[in-house]
């Protein structure tokens, strides 16, 4: 028991790796009393140790040892628990296949125990899932399932980032008009909550909804009010994104100065960032409107 105590604290002090050494004290010594339940306490929380380490592998190890005891003991919620926590380590380590696998063995776990809050995250993870996939109406489903569960489960601040990242979807596949309500919803409980950060992505999001509408002096406000968001909220690579935005805002209605101005604040930001990719793709379409100015 000491062992185990004395863990505890150690992690949350970060003396990650001491940690690990006291948990695995604590799971020699409840192998030896037979103790399974606490063993499976043990091996699920020395992988999350590893995870706070970065080591996937022994991570996955001492998961799959959690969920075969839970699975043995016929403990539904702790079942699912572990299979949502390897779903999710499957999911980092960008192995689809098994991340959605243990993630639906979870959901399904997670409904027969009633765990609507669980199953809110699982359905957030299977869209990651969907959208890396390209499947964008599977991933709409899965987001909506999840803004049904947090609905259900009155959880606001998570209810408004699922909210938002619904909305970036509809903004993906180029359809504005359902991502206008969501984002203004979702608005509402970020002022409600104070979350300055969530406030300026969703102006952000709700600013290229209205250029894609050809709503310029609402595109305009908002990118601004976003631009002064981010700079309190010190977020370099949703302020390139916004300058971004002001850029092909400014360019499509001819103000080329104002553009090339955000074009290469945006270069900068996204250089500092290490976002070299979005860098590069801003850099040539600065190069389309000097060459445009110069025809």
């Amino acid at each position: 028991m000491h062992s185990q105590q004395t863990a505890d604290k150690l992690s949350e002090a970060d003396e990650l790796k001491l940690a690990v050494i006291m948990r695995e004290q604590a799971l020699r010594i409840n192998a030896a009393l037979g103790s399974r339940s606490s063993l499976a306490d043990d091996f699920g929380r020395l992988a999350e140790l590893y995870v706070q380490l970065g080591d996937l592998e022994p991570a996955e190890e001492m998961f799959r040892r959690a969920l075969k005891i839970e699975q043995s003991l016929d403990r539904q919620e702790n079942t699912a628990h572990y299979c949502l926590a390897l779903g999710s380590l499957y999911l980092v380590r960008n192995e689809l296949d098994e991340a959605e696998r243990f993630l639906n063995l979870a959901l399904n776990g997670n409904a027969a125990a009633g765990l609507e809050a669980e199953s809110a995250v699982i359905y957030r993870r299977l869209a990651n899932i969907a959208e890396q996939r390209r499947h964008h109406d599977n991933a709409e489903v899965l987001l909506r399932n999840a803004v049904d569960c947090e609905r259900q489960c009155q959880d606001p601040p998570f209810l408004a980032t699922t909210l938002n990242r619904l909305a970036a979807l509809y903004l993906k596949i180029g359809q504005p008009r359902p991502a206008i309500p969501l984002l203004v919803e979702a608005q509402k409980i970020y002022e409600e909550h104070d979350n300055l950060y969530g406030q300026a992505t969703v102006c952000g999001h709700l600013g290229a909804a209205y250029i894609m509408l050809d709503r310029v002096p609402e595109a305009e406000t908002v990118l601004l009010k976003a631009s002064k968001m981010n700079a309190a909220c010190r977020c370099l690579s949703h302020q390139a994104d916004n300058y971004g935005n002001l850029a092909n805002l400014y360019w499509s209605i001819g103000k080329k100065a104002e553009a090339e101005n955000y074009y290469q604040q945006a270069i900068d930001l996204f250089t500092q960032s290490d976002h070299p990719e979005k860098a590069r793709k801003t850099k040539r379409l600065l190069c389309g409107l000097n060459r445009g100015k110069s025809a």
